[in-house]
């Protein structure tokens, strides 16, 4: 007759592996994660470089209407 004590460690063990993160994997969320700030900070100052292109259109319009 098998072992059931033996087949629950080696399902324990299972459980305790799968709960185990890879580093690697973690080095990639971290980069994934690094790489969506810098793009949302691309896209604020893009935003930003915008908003003073449109300030400054509507100044010179101002000036041609005065």
């Amino acid at each position: 007759m098998p072992s059931f004590r033996r087949r629950d460690s080696v399902i324990d063990a299972d459980r305790v592996d799968e709960s185990t993160p890879d580093p690697e994997r973690t080095t990639d969320a971290e980069q994934a994660r690094a790489l969506v700030e810098e793009a949302e900070a691309e896209a604020a100052e893009a935003d930003a470089l915008a908003a003073a292109a449109r300030a400054r259109a509507r100044a010179a319009r101002l000036r041609r209407q005065a």
